[in-house]
């Protein structure tokens, strides 16, 4: 992380020294603090690393679902040109099931 001593003018026309970080510099920075205002940044900093962990996993289950059904058409497809007419088989709802019958749904778990 890069840590840059700088100098300022503030609103008063004084020079003032700062220091230039990054974001991931400054969460390091204030992890290190105790009190009540780094606490609500930690607090903050920690639900939204939750609420995009959530997305993640709801994006992943739907690209592994999606998978799933492509790769079960894909079978069906091949299965129908080499034996005629044999259709895949589907799951709950219509949602492709793999050939394994594995849910997609069970690697979160």
């Amino acid at each position: 992380m890069q840590f840059s001593p700088n100098d300022c003018i503030d609103i008063r026309g004084s020079l003032k020294r700062m220091v230039q970080m990054p974001k991931d510099g400054f969460m390091f920075f204030v992890m290190g603090f105790t009190g009540h205002e780094s606490a609500r940044i930690k607090e903050a900093f920690i639900g939204t690393f939750n609420q995009m962990a959530a997305f993640i996993r709801i994006e992943q289950r739907g690209l592994l679902q999606d998978l799933f059904a492509l790769h079960e058409r894909e079978r069906a497809s091949m299965q129908r040109t080499s034996a005629g007419s044999q259709g895949g088989e589907t799951g709950d709802a219509g949602r492709a099931v793999p050939a394994d019958g594995a849910d997609p749904e069970s690697l979160f778990d």
